[in-house]
């Protein structure tokens, strides 16, 4: 994803986060994601230093969780999690 559209994403979903509830199991899932595509450019830590300024999924706010799944876009389908085409394409363009 590049700069603009990153920043787009993450200004736009922090800004329309209400104070929902964030179902972690999705982060969680999403980052375990994120880690498979990208284990040789040392997984999610990197990337979201470079986007939310810190590595660590558990140091996020509620905002940024929520505009994390809010790109990624889980859910279900024939009984198994699925991730949005462009945030798996996306992921794997930063990994190449």
């Amino acid at each position: 994803m590049n700069t603009e559209m990153r920043k787009a994403l993450l200004d736009t979903c922090s800004q329309n986060y209400t104070d929902q509830p964030i179902n972690n199991r999705l982060v969680m899932l999403t980052v375990g994601t994120i880690d498979t595509l990208l284990q040789e450019a040392g997984g999610h830590h990197a990337l979201f230093q470079e986007w939310f300024g810190n590595p660590s999924v558990h140091d996020l706010t509620p905002a940024q969780k929520f505009a994390l799944l809010t790109w990624a876009k889980p859910g279900v389908v024939d009984g198994r999690w699925v991730f949005d085409q462009s945030f798996i394409e996306e992921i794997s363009e930063i990994a190449e």
